[in-house]
């Protein structure tokens, strides 16, 4: 993503994908390879502020991850019909977003098998999911997945903060164990080169020892932020250097929400933060300065997704009922919106 960047994704289980929604309508106009798109008529456009885009996916399914290669973004999609406490772990649907005309194009299913939560990045012209220990490469243009690199830890690993820069995407702060049992967590940041195809540990992460954590990057430098452990969240803010592996600490965030981050990403040099009480705050990195702007105007929901394609930053999906682990079908949100800073 080259003016965006996020994280908090999750792997998807299985799912029959359907739309029947009065805001999304079926085209006519349909390629012989896509047998089935969707699209919807959006708000009017708001420049600097928010507009609705429309609802899309049916209250069974939710947007398990996603990335984002040039002008389009791309989603795995999978089941919202599990129970409390548990991690759906395979996306049945894969789909392309074409913002210019608000519309999803349906692709090839991921080839991966199941497993748990990973991170996703994209770096150049590629799409990457990280599921398990395994990288998996996907190529936009053949509409392929190809495994790369094994991730240098054998465990499973859940909910990595990602970032990229040049060729180069950078993973820290995730749980990991083994048989679903995700008990520890990893303060080390790994280095991936594309180029090389090959993974490096890099410096260890100075702030507290959480997970879920944020990251966007600016220039050549990565930032992370916020995290939490058994409820408890941080307002810790640093910054990271790629030339020289070392970190800087930042100043903190003045959020109200004590830390809970629902995502974050960059555009136009700038860092931007969605709290999950729908405040969204500016980071400055020349001035080293907060700054709170438009708030969020949907349901405000917990994993919810942001992705970016031009200048315009896009925020939806996830699951209402604020922070917490009962995460079911009945509380699963379809909201799409557009920032237009």
């Amino acid at each position: 993503m080259k003016f965006f960047k996020s994280n908090l994704i999750l792997i998807g289980a299985a799912c029959a994908m359907t739309f029947c929604i009065a805001a999304c309508k079926k085209t006519t106009n349909v390629p012989l390879n896509e047998p089935l798109v969707y699209t919807a008529t959006p708000a009017p456009i708001v420049h600097g502020g928010w507009r609705k885009m429309g609802d899309f996916f049916n209250h069974n399914c939710y947007v398990s991850f996603y990335f984002t290669v040039g002008d389009y973004s791309y989603f795995g999609v999978g089941s919202a019909g599990f129970s409390d406490y548990t991690v759906p772990v395979l996306p049945t649907s894969f789909w392309k977003y074409d913002a210019s005309t608000n519309t999803f194009y349906p692709l090839k299913n991921p080839t991966y098998g199941a497993g748990w939560g990973l991170g996703t990045f994209s770096i150049g012209n590629k799409g990457y999911s990280l599921i398990d220990n395994k990288l998996w490469e996907y190529d936009p243009t053949t509409d392929n997945w190809m495994q790369k690199a094994t991730f240098p830890k054998k465990d499973t690993i859940y909910l990595p903060a990602t970032f990229t820069i040049g060729s180069k995407a950078y993973i820290c702060g995730f749980s990991y164990g083994t048989s679903g049992i995700l008990d520890h967590i990893d303060d080390t940041l790994y280095e991936y080169d594309q180029t090389k195809d090959l993974w490096t540990q890099k410096s260890y992460y100075p702030g507290y020892t959480l997970n879920n954590r944020n990251a966007f990057s600016i220039n050549n430098n990565g930032y992370i932020l916020g995290g939490s452990e058994y409820g408890t969240n941080t307002n810790s803010f640093y910054k990271y250097n790629t030339d020289s592996n070392i970190w800087h600490g930042l100043s903190v965030y003045p959020s109200k929400s004590n830390g809970a981050v629902g995502i974050a990403y960059s555009c136009n040099n700038m860092g931007y933060v969605y709290f999950l009480n729908g405040e969204l705050m500016q980071y400055d990195p020349v001035n080293d300065k907060w700054s709170r702007i438009n708030d969020f105007p949907g349901l405000n929901p917990d994993l919810i997704i942001c992705f970016g394609i031009g200048q315009k930053a896009y925020l939806g999906f996830g699951f209402t009922g604020g922070v917490s682990y009962h995460r079911t079908k009945s509380n699963v949100t379809n909201e799409l919106w557009e920032y237009n800073p």
